[in-house]
């Protein structure tokens, strides 16, 4: 099968699939592979029907082409559609093996191969008995946000008593202006000293995309004189609300605006029946924000592989790690 093809039937097959992550869309890996090329990999039945699918954004250096992460999107990996009968544990995880086995051997010699996967893939087993190695990462997640004084009552006491100051100096707004929350999220990074790794160029056209479609939403926290404090970005699919982007003005963090901002979107999240990805941070005081929401520690896999020790080093000094 053609890479064409391959791409004409998972298009197809996406829009069959209410529950698939937006992160896996064709329409999302056109803009945010814009420093590469994205393919995808296919196990069909002989029938036509498909098992199992694994996009890959690729990109080259140094003559080398390996596999990694776009920009904003935080899982991809390989994603299995069970078949509508399949009852047994065991026939479950035998067609799990399957089907990862038959994507994993398309995958050939690739120079490198390295993927967030989404949290609803477990079956990692298979890729490790062929070489594939795995660091388990963490985000935070509501799945359940029927009763949201539920939810407040798991709150750190710190955390309420942040959002009551907060709530009594700011107001959020929701607004389409992407160049804003762009210049706020800047700030965040600004702060530790590196540039923001995304240009407004890049950032609008996932917007328009996503607005297009009604699948995201800006909200920002601003005080009584028109002071923007903070400002999230949330991309919306079938199942979830994730925290995309984040960002505050630094002068003025101590309003509580990030917490403040960021229990807004879980409340709207709420309104719309859905669950809320926090999508994690390696940031330690934004994981600490994260955590005082009692939010579910939910595990992922990073898998990854590399060809030789030689890619290894070659990759590193590129800056790929």
């Amino acid at each position: 099968m053609t890479s064409r093809s391959n791409k004409e039937l998972y298009s197809q097959f996406c829009s069959s699939k209410l529950d698939i992550p937006v992160f896996f869309q064709p329409w999302w890996l056109d803009i945010v592979t814009h420093e590469g090329n994205w393919e995808v990999l296919l196990d069909t039945s002989e029938d036509g029907k498909v098992n199992g699918v694994l996009p890959l954004f690729q990109k080259s250096k140094f003559g080398l082409t390996y596999g990694s992460m776009p920009p904003l999107t935080p899982y991809l990996g390989i994603y299995i559609n069970y078949p509508d009968n399949i009852e047994k544990e065991e026939r479950k995880r035998a067609f799990e093996e399957k089907t990862v086995n038959n994507l994993v051997d398309q995958l050939g010699s690739q120079n490198y191969f390295n993927q967030n996967f989404h949290r609803g893939f477990q079956s990692w087993l298979p890729m490790q008995w062929k070489g594939f190695r795995n660091t388990t990462k963490l985000t935070n997640v509501f799945e359940d946000l029927s009763d949201l004084e539920t939810i407040k009552s798991g709150f750190k006491n710190s955390l309420r008593n942040k959002l009551n100051k907060a709530a009594g100096i700011l107001t959020i707004e929701e607004t389409a202006d992407i160049a804003l929350f762009h210049s706020i999220n800047k700030k965040t990074f600004e702060r530790q000293g590196i540039a923001i790794p995304y240009s407004l160029e890049f950032l609008k056209k996932i917007d328009n995309a996503l607005s297009q479609r009604n699948q995201r939403k800006i909200f920002l926290a601003k005080d009584g004189d028109g002071q923007y404090h903070a400002g999230a970005f949330i991309v919306i699919d079938e199942r979830y609300h994730y925290l995309i982007a984040l960002g505050a003005d630094t002068n003025l963090r101590k309003s509580g605006a990030i917490p403040f901002v960021i229990w807004h979107a879980i409340q709207n999240a709420a309104k719309h029946k859905k669950a809320f990805d926090f999508e994690g941070s390696t940031i330690p005081a934004v994981a600490g924000i994260f955590r005082n929401f009692g939010a579910q520690q939910v595990p992922y896999y990073n898998i990854y592989k590399s060809r030789n020790k030689f890619t290894d080093a070659l990759l590193t000094l590129a800056g790929k790690f």
